[in-house]
């Protein structure tokens, strides 16, 4: 075992020459700022090792091209696709190749021999997607699929949750397309025969050098090698026949770069079953879910997975998961076994959850099964059980649970004395263990909570490493069982494998790359270094955080950086489809504009390895700039990182700092100046007839010429002003916000018809004679935090109010209305807020909640048309989006379609802005905008945010309208 190798000197990061030498030959990006390396330097795994740049190919050529430089060099290169490895495989002071934003094609599907050819850098769901008409799919289900590329997975030897039925990624790549460390392309099929390399030299030398190295270790790997269900250790040695043909693909499958980079990759597809039914197993206790597993395995399951106590309590905390559990936990169990069956009818596998009932009661565990056979109720369990590895990180504690050991695996028989061993032994090293995963293949995701901060958990990290690797091979089974080997298992294979299997495996890297150019700084799998060399680590003793004077309260997280820190890097972020995380990064495709991106650099910077703050900030802010603040993170990311709280943060830090653009100073103070804002609707009249004014204002103000500005209204909402009187029965308050009030009045009047419709009396939150109130979201956006705490102090002492009254308080505008639920627990002490919480209910909120409760009795008509909603990102971060729809069914017959999209791309000032206006456009058009030119002329288009709907009518030349206008408009 070496000590840390990292063959390419620390002279080389960032290397100018290399930088130049590259961008004069290539077609892609090449990234080798400081803070493009701090982006790059982590991935999933608890290692941090800036790499010497980045670049991010065009082309296949492109790839060529960087390693021949690399090669002429002397330099490393490592081929990355999601960068969400959990073992260290894609970090290293190398020349990155970040395939994932252009080598995504899919060519060749043979829907006879259910084969396709894609490129490595293809997202699995996108993969997935394009082959759902054809009744097909890929069926190496990764928890990741929304980010996780082909050519990671094939690298990593990804097994998912249904390898029982389906087997691991080896099982499923039929060819390779491969680019070896010398230049030469190779395409390995499946037999040596079809292995076609220029020049029958190489092509012997490979063929005939692999079986050489088998012939050479059978015995052993016929006596050591694990008979798990998984196994993705080493080089499949195990896969090599010395005497007959064989796959030489399979050598390259699990080799995590380290032999060859990928072109292209021939997978195997699989028909989408027509039937799958889930059983939801509930135990009292740990041991005898494990006891269970082997029993429900008998039953021919697709996977048996499982879900702790751990994962099941801090779900309840995250938003997305905490309104999917009681649709399938009852009570509180300990741990949940989900049991699935798939197939083409449904009535044999209905009696496949008969006889897991029966099982179930013959362990001792009667009336402990809930079903769940809608394929809606399926994906919401589903969601939660890809999420749990990152959902057990949403920890807001010191110490994390750390990913080392959890991918040993042993046989289903054995996984009862395996985790009662692990158990006593993190018991003895005082913590515990977080659980996870593929119960009925016998490989559990553990992983011990330790702060790697302290100099005592690093050496509970080494000693436990050490004593579980030792256990695992004590009962035959192995170290590796998924997500490969890395830096963290690689030191462990002479102990599993023996030194002759490692040996061999060195021979099998020297065959392929003699010179050491692919993934060797550090090493993976050969030669490679402790697991917890502290050079390594991304937790190190020489890091001195940045003491930041912050504006916000970030307590909750222990520091700002403590929030940063959420990030696991699990990089959920860079999904391209469903829910609405993260509009930047769909629109441009580019790390930097991940959430994941901006918290790796963040933590960095407040950790001082990118200089002083004030050096840093700069590239903060550029890696900010296309931040709409949608808060989607908030909820979709399974840690909980809030990058919209901490943009706000950190706008306030650049004001300190640098002041305020005219631009900002304008729409931060609109709530002082709105008032007078009818007198400006001339000059703003006259600025959409002349391409002078509107040119005038771009270069004065930097807001876009091409984009018509709001008009004020000219006359404004002013509501019935009343005191609270403690006679609060049928009154409705209405919180009216800036927009509301000052652009958009036929909201709130609408508002007032519906209310009154319903008996009630609707009255304006705003105390007589006193400013309206204001929840200071657009000074928040600017970053004048003191200004936005003043407003929310002033507008909740009047709340107060009314609530103590007994009057409920409605508003219409859900970035406003969300701030008294959100950004308020950052700015004022508990003590100020308390019982305030969510003080103000959005419309459709209350609508509901008097339904529900027989107050309501609207005599609303039928409306002609489908109604299309395009909901607000706010709305979707705190779970309104339910609401709204049920309140939308108060209309009778109506036929109500949600559209599928992200956020809109307005974001308030953001799509006004001249230097975002394409990008803006480019989140529009992802999925909005299309949706609703593809609409039906008598189609109703529903978007409760004012920059939504203006987005639409720009965007399309059709008029969205508010929830409330809609219902309103229902009335008789």
């Amino acid at each position: 075992m070496s000590t840390v190798t990292l063959r390419t000197p620390a002279s080389r990061i960032g290397d100018p020459r290399l930088a130049e030498k590259l961008r004069k030959n290539l077609a892609g990006e090449v990234l080798f700022a400081p803070a493009d390396r701090a982006r790059y330097a982590t991935d999933a795994s608890i290692y941090h090792i800036e790499p010497l740049g980045v670049v991010c190919p065009k082309t296949l050529d492109d790839v060529a091209i960087a390693l021949a430089i690399a090669r002429e060099e002397g330099v490393s290169v490592i081929a990355r696709g999601a960068g969400t490895s959990q073992a260290g495989q894609t970090v290293g002071r190398s020349l990155i190749l970040d395939c994932s934003r252009w080598l995504t094609s899919i060519r060749d599907l043979d829907l006879e021999a259910r084969t396709v050819r894609v490129e490595p850098g293809l997202v699995l769901d996108e993969l997935n997607r394009f082959l759902k008409p054809y009744g097909l799919f890929y069926p190496v289900d990764v928890s990741t699929s929304s980010r996780a590329t082909i050519g990671g997975m094939t690298a990593n030897n990804a097994c998912g949750a249904r390898s029982l039925a389906y087997g691991a990624s080896i099982d499923n790549v039929l060819a390779i397309e491969a680019l070896l460390a010398d230049g030469t392309v190779c395409s390995f099929g499946p037999s040596p025969a079809s292995c076609e390399i220029s020049g029958s030299a190489a092509s012997t030398r490979i063929v005939n050098g692999l079986q050489a190295i088998a012939r050479a270790v059978r015995e052993e790997i016929a006596a050591r090698w694990p008979r798990t269900a998984r196994q993705v250790g080493g080089y499949a040695l195990d896969r090599i026949d010395p005497d007959g043909p064989f796959n030489p693909a399979s050598i390259l499958v699990g080799s995590e770069g380290t032999l060859a980079l990928f072109r292209s990759i021939t997978v195997k597809l699989q028909p989408l079953p027509a039937h799958r039914v889930l059983g939801v197993c509930h135990f009292p206790d740990f041991a005898s879910a494990m006891h269970a597993a082997p029993r429900l395995v008998e039953l021919g399951p697709t996977c048996v997975e499982l879900v702790d106590r751990t994962i099941l309590e801090l779900a309840r905390a995250i938003p997305a998961f905490a309104e999917t559990l009681p649709a399938f936990v009852r009570g509180a169990p300990d741990c949940l076994l989900l049991v699935e069956f798939a197939g083409e009818e449904l009535a044999p596998l209905e009696r496949s959850l008969r006889a897991l009932a029966e099982a179930m009661a013959e362990l001792g565990h009667p009336d402990s099964l809930v079903e769940a056979k809608s394929a809606a109720l399926q994906a919401r369990i589903a969601h939660l059980r890809t999420a749990g590895l990152n959902i057990v990180m949403s920890m807001r504690t010191a110490g994390k649970p750390v990913s080392f050991i959890e991918d040993c695996t042993v046989l289903v028989e054995r996984l009862a004395e395996y985790t009662a061993a692990l158990e006593e032994l993190f018991a003895r090293h005082g913590t515990k263990g977080t659980w996870y995963a593929h119960a009925g293949a016998g490989c559990l995701h553990v992983r011990p909570v330790l702060n790697l901060r302290l100099e005592k958990d690093r050496k509970a990290l080494r000693a436990i490493a050490e004593e579980a690797v030792e256990l695992v091979r004590h009962i035959k089974g192995t170290h590796s069982g998924e997500h490969g080997d890395g830096i963290v298992r690689s030191e462990w294979h002479e102990r599993v494998f023996g030194p002759g299997l490692v040996r061999a495996f060195e021979r099998v890297k020297d065959l392929f790359d003699p010179a050491g150019v692919l993934n060797t700084a550090p090493s993976k799998i050969v030669r490679a270094p402790r697991m917890d060399e502290p050079a390594l680590l991304r937790w190190r003793r020489d890091d001195r955080s940045i003491a930041l004077r912050t504006g916000l309260d970030w307590s909750a997280w222990g520091g700002v950086l403590g929030a940063a820190e959420m990030c696991n890097n699990n990089g959920a972020c860079r999904s391209l489809a469903g829910g609405v995380m993260c509009p930047s990064y769909r629109a441009t495709r580019e790390e930097k504009d991940s959430t994941r991106g901006r918290a790796n650099l963040l933590r960095d910077l407040l950790l001082g390895r990118l200089g002083s703050w004030e050096h840093g900030q700069d590239a903060l802010e550029e890696a900010l700039d296309l931040c709409v603040a949608c808060k989607a993170c908030r909820r979709e990311c399974p840690t909980g990182v809030d990058m919209a709280r901490m943009k706000i943060e950190l706008r306030h830090q650049r004001r300190l700092r640098s002041g305020l653009r005219a631009r900002d100073r304008l729409v931060a103070s609109l709530p002082r100046w709105a008032p007078w804002g009818p007198l400006l609707d001339p000059l703003l009249a006259a600025r959409e007839r002349s391409l002078v004014l509107a040119r005038a204002g771009e270069r004065l103000f930097g807001l876009a010429a091409d984009r018509p500005l709001p008009r004020f209204a000219r006359a404004p909402w002013r509501g019935s002003r009343e005191r609270p009187n403690g006679r609060g029965e049928g009154l409705v308050a209405l919180f009216a916000d800036c927009f509301t009030r000052w652009f958009e009045p036929e909201n709130a009047r609408a508002s007032e018809r519906l209310l009154a419709a319903a008996g009630l009396r609707p009255v304006d939150a705003t105390p007589k004679g006193a400013r309206p109130l204001c929840c200071g979201r657009t000074y928040l956006a600017a970053g004048k935090i003191e200004e936005a705490r003043r407003e929310l102090r002033r507008s909740l002492g009047a709340l107060r109010a009314w609530q103590e009254a007994g009057v409920p308080i409605v508003g219409l505008e859900p970035s406003c209305l969300l701030t008294f639920r959100d950004e308020v627990e950052a700015l004022l002490p508990e003590k100020e807020r308390a019982g305030l919480d969510g003080v103000v209910r959005h419309l459709a909120e209350f609508l509901t909640a008097e339904r529900r409760a027989g107050r309501l009795d609207l005599p609303l008509r039928p409306l002609a048309g489908r109604i299309l909603v395009h909901g607000h990102c706010h709305e979707k971060a705190f779970g309104l989006m339910g609401a709204v729809l049920e309140a939308l069914r108060l209309v009778p017959g109506a036929r109500i379609e949600p559209i599928e999209s992200s956020c809109c791309g307005m974001a308030g000032s953001f799509g006004y802005e001249a230097e975002h206006r394409a990008i803006s456009r480019a989140m529009a058009e992802a999925a909005l905008l299309p949706a609703v030119r593809a609409a039906e002329n008598d189609a109703i288009l529903v978007a409760d945010g004012t920059s939504c709907r203006h987005q639409i009518r720009d965007g399309t030349g059709r008029t969205a309208r508010h929830l409330a206008m809609v219902l309103a408009e229902a009335l008789p």
